[in-house]
């Protein structure tokens, strides 16, 4: 396994998670079968451990790195680790179920911002003229407008633990939320076939 391989298995595994999502908005009565969201919930949990193997191999083999983006790598293992233990079944991970939820829904924003951070560490190093230069400031731009609506969703979530009524978000911030996802994974994924192809990473380093 190298960093090439790690960055196909990647690409793979956001394919399904940008799947998983669209399945579960269009067909949201797949929830209802807990075979069907069983399997696909397995399915989401093996594509999120080809994120921590592709930081892995970028971490080995892309250096130098400066500190800022090595904790920023470190920060996204860290908080993709949380998220795939709260996916667990319950009797595996034996907490009170808001704690659960409130754990997870902090921890993929966090996620998100760890990420946000990489790239636009990542976009200080990278020389001008580069072709990934493109693909990492549009999921800049992504990441910041999906953070801000994740934002709005986790206050909907407070002021439910706070309060005990469920507010439904206003229907096109939904809608713009899902688009947002998928052109962000969308860009990522090219983000990665382009890096995919880089045959000396030291060029990525701007010195």
């Amino acid at each position: 396994m190298n960093l090439k391989k790690a960055s196909l298995l990647l690409i793979i595994g956001l394919l399904y998670t940008v799947f998983y999502k669209v399945i579960l908005w269009i067909l949201p009565a797949v929830s209802n079968s807990n075979f069907l969201k069983n399997i696909l919930s397995l399915l989401w949990l093996i594509s999120a451990f080809t994120i921590i193997i592709f930081i892995y191999f970028f971490i080995k083999e892309v250096t130098p790195l400066n500190s800022q983006i090595k904790i920023s790598l470190q920060l996204i293992i860290l908080f993709t680790g949380i998220i795939v233990l709260l996916k667990l079944p319950v009797e595996l991970i034996p907490i009170n179920r808001i704690l659960r939820n409130s754990i997870f829904e902090a921890a993929r924003l966090l996620n998100s911002f760890s990420i946000l951070m990489f790239f636009i560490f990542f976009n200080k190093i990278i020389p001008a003229r580069n072709s990934l230069r493109l693909p990492i400031r549009l999921a800049i731009w992504g990441f910041s407008i999906g953070l801000i609506l994740g934002l709005i969703t986790f206050g909907y979530y407070i002021n439910f633990i706070l309060t005990g009524h469920e507010a439904v978000p206003f229907p096109p911030l939904q809608f713009l939320a899902i688009i947002v996802f998928i052109f962000t994974y969308l860009v990522i994924i090219n983000f990665l076939i382009k890096f995919s192809k880089v045959e000396n990473y030291s060029t990525l380093i701007e010195r």
